[in-house]
């Protein structure tokens, strides 16, 4: 009996082998890319919305966690607290002589709102509200994202 010896090569066509190289090059290059432009971001964007509310409703909101939207569950000359739609928390805030209140866009003061009123709060990492804004031309429930 003849003993036949098996060849264990495999034949590869070299179009397609060019083409799965190309193809997981490009898909490490991306990947780099994307880690390399990951870290270059701005890293202060809270500070961008300190003074406000910055780019409108939503895009603020997300920069700085010390912000309360929703109805009014007490308010004084010294502060003020939201039932909060984001979290379902109550949220209190001091009221100062600089705190700016807006009231349907125009210059107002605390003595204006009142207890259900809907109002976006906007405070410093101290809980002093910056800005208060009652009927801001808002939704009246939580962002679902």
């Amino acid at each position: 009996m003849e003993e036949k010896k098996s060849s264990n090569t495999i034949r590869v066509d070299k179009k397609q082998l060019l083409y799965g190289l190309v193809v997981l090059a490009l898909m490490l290059v991306s990947f780099l890319a994307g880690e390399a432009v990951k870290g270059h971001g701005n890293k202060n964007t809270a500070s961008l919305y300190s003074n406000g509310f910055g780019g409108g409703y939503g895009s603020g909101m997300r920069n700085n966690a010390n912000r309360a939207f929703g109805a009014v569950t007490s308010v004084s000359s010294s502060s003020i607290s939201v039932n909060d739609l984001r979290t379902g928390n109550t949220k209190t805030f001091n009221v100062t002589s600089s705190t700016q209140v807006l009231n349907n866009g125009a210059t107002s003061d605390i003595s204006s709102i009142t207890v259900g009123s809907n109002v976006v709060v906007s405070g410093d990492s101290s809980n002093n509200a910056i800005r208060i804004m009652v009927n801001p031309a808002a939704p009246t429930q939580a962002p679902t994202n």
